[in-house]
């Protein structure tokens, strides 16, 4: 080899040894930077890890939150971190579907309907993990919810921070935990018998009332006791959607009333109007319920209405086949309560009545 060769070899090999110590001085000041890092932050927050090798891991999976921690969230990160339920959408409203039914009807009947309600059935493997009669009252909660972003302004203003959307299952069980903690939903002396609301796998009336006060909501909770009847239930429900006035002639009145959610022996449903027939006197003689049923698949319900078939079965109810009471509703007066008001609707006082009364 000659002395050109020679030198240039001489040459690359003194820069690949510069190279390594340059490599191996930043190795050993990113170490020192890291342990200061770490002292500073605490040992306990930050891995034993070197900075070589933090890309190189795999990310961790969080967990599912406990009840415990549900506790822990505060009203802002609720409503930053809530997701918007995603449910199967009928284009023509169901309520629009079920009013053009009953226009049909050839029998002498007056239905009186609740305006725009979403329907949201039960997913049976996210209910099944919460418990038949959590999931079915939260989907009625989504109901209720969907009445009350779409036909009342104020209460769009306020729900759920005022995302304008209706929360999915675990979004509502954190309001809810929220809406607790809070002090919403406390029993009077009158209300000592939570036996809708204290078994861990129920949601009952209270707690929707609850959850809606929080927010500033005007909710109330009506208890039947075990003395009333049925007819006493669907009485009451056909005083509020008639809101006390004498109905016309129409085969079809839209109230200006929102849907009741309905809950009775460990499950619940939501009332979104009453039907009933016409004597020749003139009066009313109570008849059916019309109820969206959580259990029932909002597709197969969309098609029943659609074609004029079989849809009765699906949202008609006779007085005669409900069970026994007790039974709990839960409705919304219009307003938003705010400061003293909002603070007084922490407790809950039902009302309990004995004949006709809104």
């Amino acid at each position: 080899m000659d002395t050109a060769g020679l030198t240039l070899l001489v040459t690359i090999g003194g820069i690949l040894t510069t190279f390594a110590t340059i490599l191996t001085t930043l190795h050993a000041c990113g170490k020192d930077i890291w342990k200061c890092f770490r002292t500073m932050c605490g040992k306990d927050d930050i891995e034993e890890t070197s900075p070589m090798d933090i890309e190189m891991k795999p990310p961790k999976i969080n967990p599912p939150q406990s009840s415990s921690n549900l506790r822990k969230v505060s009203r802002n990160s609720l409503v930053r971190s809530q997701r918007e339920e995603i449910f199967y959408k009928v284009e023509r409203d169901l309520m629009t579907l079920l009013r053009n039914c009953l226009e049909l009807d050839t029998k002498n009947y007056v239905s009186i309907l609740s305006g725009h309600v979403d329907h949201y059935h039960s997913n049976k493997s996210e209910d099944a993990a919460l418990g038949w009669g959590c999931g079915c009252g939260l989907r009625n909660i989504q109901m209720l919810s969907s009445h009350l972003l779409s036909q009342r302004h104020e209460a769009r203003e306020v729900l759920y921070g005022g995302s304008g959307f209706v929360p999915d299952i675990a979004s509502l069980q954190r309001w809810i935990e929220l809406a607790r903690k809070k002090g919403f939903g406390r029993p009077t002396h009158h209300d000592s018998d939570r036996r809708f609301d204290d078994n861990g796998s129920w949601i009952g009336a209270r707690d929707c009332a609850a959850l809606l006060r929080y927010f500033g909501l005007r909710a109330n909770v009506v208890d039947f006791e075990s003395t009333s009847s049925s007819h006493v239930l669907t009485e009451w429900v056909w005083n509020y959607f008639s809101d006390h006035k004498k109905v016309d002639d129409r085969r079809v009145i839209v109230s200006e009333k929102g849907p009741l959610y309905f809950h009775t022996d460990g499950h619940s449903r939501t009332i979104v109007g009453i039907q009933a027939t016409r004597e020749s006197n003139g009066m009313q003689q109570l008849h059916n319920l019309l109820i969206f049923e959580p259990a029932i698949n909002t597709k197969s319900l969309e098609e029943s209405l659609q074609k004029n078939v079989g849809w009765q079965q699906k949202i008609k109810r006779g007085s005669h086949t409900l069970k026994e009471p007790p039974y709990q509703l839960c409705y919304v007066d219009p307003g938003i309560a705010r400061g003293k008001d909002l603070k007084n609707l922490k407790t809950i006082k039902s009302i309990r009545p004995e004949f006709s009364s809104v």
